[in-house]
């Protein structure tokens, strides 16, 4: 395990007088890839995906997928992949996989496991062991599903018996109050149920991911019919195609936060007003303290608020939980108090990260406030330090952040970035290079 100590480049910007601006790239989205690659392993037909993730989930994905015997065909540098689709079958009837700390891919092929006609063995990292499965297996077993644990009920690592041909009802209830993937998971596989299904929420989280699920099976032909408490999937199977995949906007993010920190205006190629990722509207916060965004060839530029002064607001980010570390430390900063609210999922997430929220935000002398499912930050003095990271990427990257306006800022364990970001801290080494020069 290592260190990063970042590196501080806001007195630096605001001693030049020539304009800047930050422009860096990021990997296609980690949520749409593993979305699609399910979708185009199902489909009839071939299907290239283009501008994949990097990152250690989407290679467990694809790890998976090749341990089920599907056959897929990526190119010298990992950008882009060929899919075989199966339609709707699963090629090896027995196999054990191994999902790594992917939550997409523990929750997603759990349920194409579990609606299939095979026996399979699903193994993860201590860390998914930790996170919770038990609505999701819970609505797999009233289908007709079988779970055989090795250690604690409802959680990783299992044998699953797939219910095949003897499912025995046509709707099912899932509660996705700790995870909105249950519920994705479940739509996502409808091709091995021809006959159609429905499945009802209970519970309300991140409903906009499942809004994603439905936009990428409209994309390869299925299209569900997606109400305010159920999503009905009428049968039928996905159709091979080409497949372009959006810049993630979760990795997007922190890009964009570097904007109203350091006073400079922020774009990532790519990234545009149509995207399909709920962390879009995570820009649409930033422009609520202050700063103005602007479509400009192509890309979004997100400019810093004119009079320099980040405002604290109060929001709810239920919709986008995974930025709730960054806006926490962009709140450091702020005018006022920030208070965000919408955070209940946050325990059950990499890390209990309203937790380590508190915990990293008090250690570097920042005033909180918090409740089960929000946390009240009050700006102040910053006090240097090492923060620890709970083996969470969004920790390492969020915290970051803070380092470039004070100094002293060091992040424990930076490796945990190669989850959904692997070349994060070379990106910023690259930034402060250019600043510095």
């Amino acid at each position: 395990m290592s260190q990063y100590k970042v590196r501080p480049i806001y007195n630096i910007i605001k001693e030049r007088t020539d304009s800047l601006g930050i422009n860096i790239s990021v990997p296609g989205s980690k949520s749409i890839t593993n979305r699609a690659l399910l979708a185009a392993a199902l489909a009839d037909g071939e299907s290239t995906l283009k501008g994949l993730a990097k990152g250690d989930d989407v290679d467990a994905f694809l790890s998976c997928l090749k341990d089920l015997g599907f056959k897929l065909t990526l190119d010298d540098n990992k950008k882009n992949v060929t899919v075989k689709g199966s339609n709707g079958q699963i090629p090896l009837k027995k196999a054990s996989i191994n999902v790594n700390s992917a939550g997409t891919a523990a929750r997603f092929l759990t349920t194409l496991l579990a609606l299939s006609d095979g026996e399979y063995h699903i193994d993860a990292s201590e860390q998914m062991r930790k996170r919770p499965m038990g609505d999701l297996i819970n609505a797999l077993k009233a289908v007709g599903a079988e779970f055989i644990f090795e250690g604690k009920e409802n959680s990783l690592p299992y044998t699953v018996k797939g219910i095949g041909k003897n499912i025995s009802v046509n709707e099912v209830t899932v509660d996705i109050t700790k995870s909105s993937q249950f519920l994705s998971g479940l739509i996502l596989a409808a091709p091995l149920l021809p006959d159609g299904f429905k499945v009802k929420m209970a519970g309300k989280h991140s409903l906009s991911y499942v809004d994603m699920s439905v936009e990428v099976m409209e994309s390869f032909g299925l299209r569900p019919l997606y109400e305010s408490d159920c999503v009905t999937i009428k049968g039928g199977s996905y159709k091979g195609r080409v497949y372009d995949i959006e810049p993630d906007m979760s990795s997007a993010a922190y890009v964009y936060s570097m904007c109203p920190l350091l006073g400079v205006p922020a774009c990532v190629k790519g990234v545009g007003e149509s995207s399909i990722q709920s962390d879009f509207g995570f820009i649409k916060m930033l422009c609520q303290m202050g700063c103005e965004m602007n479509m400009e060839n192509g890309a979004l530029v997100l400019y810093p608020p004119s009079d320099k002064v980040i405002k604290g607001i109060t929001i709810d980010m239920d919709d986008c939980p995974d930025q709730a570390m960054t806006m926490a430390v962009i709140a450091c900063f702020a005018d006022k108090p920030t208070m965000i609210t919408g955070l209940d999922s946050l325990k059950y997430k990499e890390s209990d990260r309203l937790n380590a929220i508190v915990t990293e935000l008090t250690k570097r002398g920042i005033k909180t406030e918090s409740t089960e499912d929000s946390i009240n930050v009050y700006p102040g003095p910053i006090t240097p330090g090492v923060v620890d990271t709970y083996d969470d990427h969004r920790m390492a990257m969020a915290f970051s952040l803070m380092g470039l306006r004070q100094d002293g800022i060091i992040i424990d364990n930076p490796e945990c970035v190669n989850k959904t970001f692997p070349d994060y801290f070379e990106a910023l080494d690259a930034l402060c290079d250019y600043v510095e020069k």
